[in-house]
């Protein structure tokens, strides 16, 4: 029979007292289940209170769930209490263009649902594979617990699966190919099928794609799945209507406006000729926007653009009228917060990737939108 010693204090709630005292030896292990409370007249001498205060306090334990009380047998622990959620010291936000959409929303997102005690240190990896394995490594050493809003680099695979398998890691809007992670992303695909629908609703069957090489990232692979069921759904080679492009273009505006262009010319030259283009983010969506001016194309009316729109900040100029898909920067940063909460309260729970519904928004040029539902 274990007892709790404790020193007299002028509470007025000795109940209350009393019960957290032997709650919290429940939840440390000094009391485990199956050992036997002292009984009422015991603890009212050790509390110097009176036994009705006792009552009280073990009624209110035996409510809780934590001991169960017995005739002859006495008090006795039932099971151990939830253990406290482990604050988390420091976490390792392994991201790149931190400063700029989406990322930095995603960071604002994953400040407002940790506590103010956590300690963050931000990683660029400006999204160089082998930076991103030197800052895993030391992100591994530094920190308890990583959000990473990853590269996708296969030679990344090993590290990232051997440093998981250490430490809770929390991937954001992305997922690399081969691990199973905690994540907590777009919608991609369900939302890029809701916005090329509209467009084949609209009559639109030759859509084109433009889009990053890097197919290896996950976004990349769910948008252009997306694309290509949509257009095969109508009986439409997708592959044919498909571009992609460098990422380094995305650095050099004039240059990418060019290469769109390009495309969009000799996709527009056949006799079947493109009518809308389903562009992969906001940088594509501008450079399209641009490339129809230079070419004459009025939009939406001679030629229809639908793009994921993940950076409101860039300026972007007609924006309205583009069919866009704004996912829920904020609320994925957010989420991603809490699976990481979640994690450290239970570490042996399977890794599960959760996907936040985005936006689909239909826009005209006389600013009138609308939600497509």
């Amino acid at each position: 029979m274990l007892l709790v010693a404790t020193e007299r204090r002028g509470d007025s709630s000795e109940w209350a007292r009393i019960a957290e005292d032997l709650r919290r030896d429940i939840t440390v292990g000094k009391l485990t289940p199956g050992d036997k409370i002292g009984s009422e007249t015991d603890l009212a001498q050790q509390y110097r209170v009176s036994r009705m205060t006792v009552h009280r306090a073990l009624s209110e334990l035996r409510d809780a769930g934590l001991v169960v009380r017995r005739p002859r047998a006495g008090t006795i622990v039932a099971g151990r209490a939830p253990a406290p959620e482990p604050a988390v010291r420091n976490v390792a936000l392994v991201f790149y263009n931190a400063h700029v959409y989406p990322q930095a929303n995603y960071l604002r997102g994953i400040q407002a649902a940790l506590s103010d005690d956590d300690r963050a240190v931000l990683m660029d990896t400006r999204d160089d594979p082998r930076r991103e394995a030197e800052l895993l490594r030391r992100a591994a050493e530094e920190a308890d617990a990583i959000f990473i809003y990853p590269t996708c680099a296969a030679e990344n695979t090993e590290l990232l699966t051997e440093i998981s398998s250490r430490l809770p890691v929390v991937c954001l809007d992305r997922v690399p190919m081969g691990i199973p992670l905690d994540a907590v992303v777009s919608d991609n695909y369900e939302a890029s099928r809701k916005a090329l629908q509209a467009l084949i609703d609209r009559g639109h069957r030759r859509i084109a794609h433009f889009t990053d090489s890097q197919l290896a990232v996950s976004t990349v692979q769910e948008r252009m799945a997306a694309h290509r069921d949509a257009l095969r759904g109508i009986g439409v080679d997708p592959r044919p209507l498909e571009r992609m492009f460098p990422t380094s273009y995305g650095w050099d505006f004039s240059m990418f406006v060019r290469a769109i262009g390009d495309a969009l010319h000799l996709l527009r030259s056949g006799p079947e000729p493109v009518t809308a283009a389903f562009c992969l983010h906001d940088q594509y969506m501008a450079a399209t926007l641009a490339a129809c001016e230079s070419m004459g194309l009025r939009v939406p009316e001679d030629f229809e653009i639908a793009s994921f729109h993940d950076s409101p900040s860039l300026p972007v100029a007609n924006l309205d009228a583009v069919e866009r898909i704004v996912p829920r920067i904020f609320e994925i940063g957010r989420m991603a917060a809490e699976r990481l909460r979640e994690r450290r309260r239970n570490p042996e729970a399977p890794p599960r990737v959760t996907s936040v519904p985005s936006d689909v928004l239909a826009a005209r040029p006389s600013g009138t939108v609308r939600i497509l539902v």
